[in-house]
């Protein structure tokens, strides 16, 4: 109740000085209480509030639609003058349009239809093979116009030109073979031309690097592809629709103007459709978190990076983002807990268990940094069993994870020396050699390389008249061949 107090006065204009500290506390709360009445501070005072709480308390209330829709009204009014004016309006813009639903891409429909269609592959054949199937079209193509052959002269030419940039060619003359033959498809049409015909435009376009004609194609392409959704040409579809929608959107930002709701509910829905596609790339999903991390909106990040990492389990810049997406949100503590809901079996264990140890590292370090030595030390524990489970499990983890087991025990190295306990200090470093001596000039978030730590601790053995044990300490150090 008495946090729940104090973020309900935080912003209060009664008081002489407001603390928005407070309110960014509140915000983050583990009590549900706490974070709504923080929320409604807010909602009532909006010119108060700084711009970048408003994503957090979105996130914070999300479970909430009363408080949140409260929020981004609360967003609409303030005052829209200024960088503050246009920081409130992009924001506002952003969650209202992360909550609409897209009118280009009809998700539930394309849903439908891929949980009906499944993956849909092209046959695929050689060099040999694509040529002359390419100068049978042609052969036809010279005595009718047909929607279906050009269409096919179309996807044979994209086949041919993927094999080709495969082998490290340059198909050029395919891309442009592929908007040929496409366009005589759309023409052959009439008012209603093929949507597959419109997304070879779209990717030929790309491929060839006029982006904005190829958004313009896939922005045509993307209602009907829903037919074909399996295909790999759907995703490619979606990918370029996606990618020229955000691409509106920097450049809004780059010219400070806000944007369109719309255009973001597009990108969600393009993204959301990937990440189940059969087709779909890590790529995508990296470049999507990092449009919302561009956004400013945490809650969307916090639903879409585990999915992505159901989907990518191995991906380093998935796993990348999700520390730093539960850092943000939760600190240390919200870091070392940033795989609790993973569930870490079977093959994927060793992965998962690598990247734990790894989130746990630097959890660690971000505890030693807030002084909460304590707790650096018990994480830094932690780190090095997950490292440990890995390697056992996998032997592909062993050298990775014998080097940040060394560098954990280096950091534990180091709060035992600082602290005076010399002895768990002179255990700690020797373990941390044990496990891997050829990380020594390794340097970990805080600055220090575990040779500098066994130096310091060498010194002030020595400074303490504690001859033997530095004297046993050298040794071991030679022995490990560790510079002195």
């Amino acid at each position: 109740r008495t946090r729940a107090r104090l973020a309900g006065l935080a912003l209060s204009q009664a008081r002489t000085v407001q603390h928005p500290e407070l309110l960014r506390m509140a915000i983050l709360d583990p009590s549900p209480l706490v974070r709504v009445q923080a929320a409604w501070n807010m909602i009532q005072n909006p010119e108060q509030a700084p711009i970048e709480f408003f994503a957090d308390a979105y996130h914070a209330v999300s479970d909430r639609p009363t408080a949140s829709d409260a929020l981004v009204s609360a967003l609409a009014r303030r005052d829209g003058t200024g960088e503050a004016g246009l920081a409130a309006r992009r924001l506002h813009d952003a969650l209202v349009g992360l909550a609409r639903d897209s009118v280009a891409v009809e998700l539930e429909r394309w849903r439908t239809s891929l949980s009906w269609s499944g993956a849909t592959q092209p046959i695929r054949k050689d060099r040999e093979e694509l040529t002359e199937l390419l100068d049978d079209l042609g052969r036809l193509l010279s005595d009718r116009e047909d929607a279906e052959l050009h269409l096919a002269f179309a996807a044979t030419s994209m086949q041919l030109a993927q094999l080709t940039l495969r082998e490290g060619g340059n198909p050029s003359f395919l891309f442009e073979d592929v908007l040929t033959s496409s366009r005589r498809a759309v023409e052959a049409g009439g008012e209603d031309p093929d949507a597959r015909a419109l997304a070879y435009l779209a990717w030929a376009s790309f491929m060839l690097s006029d982006t904005a004609q190829a958004g313009a194609y896939a922005r045509r392409a993307v209602e009907g592809m829903s037919a074909w959704s399996g295909t790999p040409l759907a995703a490619k579809t979606l990918e370029i629709f996606a990618t020229e929608r955000m691409r509106t959107v920097y450049d809004d930002i780059a010219a400070r103007r806000s944007f369109y709701p719309e255009t973001v509910a597009d990108v969600q829905a393009a993204h959301e459709l990937l990440l189940i596609h059969p087709a779909g790339n890590e790529t995508q999903a990296v470049n999507y978190i990092t449009f919302l991390d561009t956004l400013g909106v945490v809650h969307a990040q916090a639903s879409f990076v585990p999915r992505a990492l159901e989907r990518f389990p191995r991906s380093g810049e998935l796993h990348g983002k999700l520390r730093l997406h539960r850092l943000r949100l939760g600190g240390a503590q919200g870091l070392a807990r940033a795989y609790d809901s993973f569930r870490v079996d079977g093959e994927l264990a060793p992965t998962l268990e690598w990247y734990r140890g790894l989130a746990l590292l630097m959890a660690a370090e971000r505890h030693i940094q807030n002084r909460k030595m304590s707790r650096g030390i018990e994480t830094y524990k932690k780190s090095i069993e997950r490292f440990l489970a890995s390697s056992a499990a996998d032997a592909a983890f062993v050298d990775s994870s014998s080097h940040y087991v060394s560098m954990a025990m280096a950091g534990t190295a180091r709060i035992h020396t600082d602290a005076g306990r010399l002895d768990e200090a002179i255990v700690a470093i020797e373990a941390g050699l044990e496990a891997n001596s050829r990380s020594i000039w390794s340097v970990d978030g805080l600055g220090n390389a575990p040779r500098d730590t066994a130096l310091l601790l060498l010194r002030t053995l020595v400074a303490q008249g504690k001859d033997e044990e530095a004297r046993e300490l050298r040794g071991f150090l030679e022995d490990h061949g560790v510079p002195l």
